[in-house]
């Protein structure tokens, strides 16, 4: 995709089930770089250092130095995060985003400036061009909007001119992403949803299972306790109201959306087909990490529970990733000599077991060559006159070849 002209991309991801924001991106590296793989995972890496950078000045302006760090901490170390800020996918670059569209609606809560909406706007765009589940996270952000409407929070006018021009430039992709969803509700690869509880246990999934849950637990708490502090019973014509505070209605939207992308992904897929896997989570995550760490800010130890959280990581994650980084580097170098020193002629022909390989890797490390996929109840009758090169997975002993 890369490689293509641009019309050619917006084709081909049209025709998948992708937006294509990302590949937009993935373009511009390969016209600067050449087609080297450093390139494409500093795409998603330059996604996280834009996240850090956020960090360092919104995030910092508002919370300060020890939840900066504790929010810093977690969209490094966390498991979710360590994987997918260098990986060659669109999910560091959603997460940003959608990151950024959360911290807008802050903007728009609290202040209602004219840059806000119009930033909210563009970002939230963003999102919603770079994946379909940030699009749905985002989607409740609007959700959100409307509601803060109804409720006299905002002015209506403003908030109309967002949704009129968020629904006029998403529309053509939203066409595509209908036509998608039409072709892929018959045949699609994911065949397997998670639960709702499998779902919100990855927010916090930690290699240690104790850490994870340790986190979820302060996250409730945190958050029941912020609730107490923000919610108030105010009198307004000799009845009670509830008013919210600005940094509830922020917590109870963010909250809001990942639940609604949760529940959003796992109904469509009990009640059509399967379309929703746990690192489609992975952009919505960042919205919770961020609450969390906000939330450690309004409780007199806040410097002692920061210490707390980060070192938790340090001890129970960094770890964990660190042996993540050594078996990927192992592999990498596995496939180097696996690439150096097996070179087959185009004629030669490949068989494998493995369906990801048959129809991914070995089509990319070795274009030229026929791959013919395995299955232990057929008959293969090789051509004597023939090179073959097999990729097994189970032992050939498994296979009828002759």
């Amino acid at each position: 995709l890369s490689q293509m002209s641009l019309p050619e991309m917006l084709s081909a991801t049209a025709s998948d089930v992708h937006p294509p924001l990302y590949y937009l991106v993935t373009m511009v590296a390969y016209r600067l770089f050449g087609n080297v793989g450093w390139a494409y995972h500093g795409a998603s890496l330059l996604a996280y250092i834009g996240l850090m950078a956020f960090a360092l000045t919104w995030f910092w302006r508002r919370y300060g130095t020890t939840c900066c760090i504790v929010f810093m901490t977690m969209t490094s170390l966390m498991p979710q995060a360590f994987c997918y800020n260098v990986e060659v996918r669109m999910y560091a670059q959603a997460a940003l985003f959608t990151c950024l569209s959360f911290a807008c609606f802050y903007n728009i809560v609290e202040k209602s400036r004219r840059s806000d909406y119009v930033i909210f706007t563009i970002v939230s765009l963003c999102a919603a061009y770079t994946h379909y589940y940030a699009l749905i996270t985002v989607g409740f952000l609007y959700v959100a909007l409307l509601v803060l409407v109804a409720t006299k929070r905002l002015r209506w006018r403003p908030v109309a001119l967002v949704y009129a021009a968020t629904v006029s430039i998403y529309l053509p992709w939203f066409i595509v992403l209908l036509r998608t969803f039409s072709r892929i509700s018959d045949s699609y690869w994911i065949v397997y949803y998670p639960s709702v509880h499998q779902s919100l246990d990855y927010v916090f999934e930690m290699d240690s299972a104790w850490g994870g849950v340790v986190m979820q637990a302060c996250f409730v708490l945190l958050f029941a306790t912020a609730l107490g502090r923000g919610i108030s019973v105010v009198s307004e014509k000799g009845k009670g109201k509830l008013s919210f505070s600005n940094q509830t209605i922020w917590l109870l939207a963010g909250l809001g959306a990942v639940l609604g992308t949760i529940l959003t992904g796992v109904l469509v897929s009990m009640l059509i087909r399967p379309v929703f896997i746990l690192r489609y989570l992975y952009p919505a995550c960042v919205l919770i990490w961020m609450s969390f760490a906000c939330l450690l800010n309004q409780f007199p130890a806040r410097r002692l529970l920061c210490m707390v959280v980060v070192a938790l990581l340090l001890v129970t994650q960094l770890p964990a990733d660190l042996m993540l980084f050594e078996e990927e580097r192992r592999q990498n170098q596995l496939l180097s000599a696996t690439l150096e020193n097996v070179s087959p002629d185009e004629d030669t022909v490949i068989l494998t077991d493995n369906e990801v390989q048959c129809d991914s890797l070995l089509r990319i490390y070795y274009p030229e060559n026929k791959r013919v996929q395995l299955d232990t109840g057929t008959n293969y009758k090789l051509d004597p006159n023939k090179k073959y090169l097999l990729f097994l997975m189970k032992s050939v002993k498994k296979y009828r070849i002759g």
